[in-house]
């Protein structure tokens, strides 16, 4: 699979009625706030061409600029991360151990409700709170684009949360 060929904000669902994995951009968010939490899943980025002397660019030790490798290994953050110039490993988290991160650990509550305004059976939209020492400084309800599906309005629930989190961090 190529970087090209995905949405980046897009979650990748796992199949029906299971936790869909977050996003390649929301990865990327977990990245930049430091993420440190053991998931059992990883998205890798390569940066540039890898052309190994037997595999070429396709084989096990080869690969080609834009390419992502989804892998069942990602321990946490700056121990076993061996990311480098040529190549990022993202953490892959599901939004449901994110959503409980948020939760638990800042404070950010997100949930999602069928769309108020809108009759079609599918269109969510996210609401999101924030507390900092049992105050309310975040409150907002009914967020989120026209016409999204539960895991889609989920996601840009979280991936505010994150930017919250580095909102109020810098």
């Amino acid at each position: 699979m190529n970087i090209s060929d995905i949405d980046p904000n897009s979650p990748i669902t796992i199949g029906i009625m299971k936790d869909s994995y977050v996003s390649l951009n929301t990865s990327k968010l977990l990245r930049e706030i430091d993420f440190q939490v053991y998931v059992s899943k990883s998205v890798t980025v390569y940066h540039d061409d890898n052309e190994h002397e037997t595999d070429g660019k396709t084989g096990p030790f080869g690969w080609e600029c834009g390419e992502l490798e989804y892998g069942d290994s990602f321990i946490v953050n700056g121990s076993s991360d061996y990311s480098n110039d040529s190549y990022t490993t993202y953490p892959t988290p599901t939004q449901s151990v994110l959503q409980a991160w948020l939760r638990e650990i800042h404070g950010i509550r997100v949930w999602v409700i069928p769309n108020p305004i809108s009759s079609r059976p599918n269109d969510w939209v996210y609401n999101i709170t924030m507390y900092e020492k049992g105050k309310l400084i975040v409150d907002l309800d009914e967020q989120g684009d026209f016409g999204l599906h539960f895991e889609e309005a989920l996601e840009q629930g979280l991936q505010y949360g994150l930017n919250l989190i580095n909102k109020h961090n810098g």
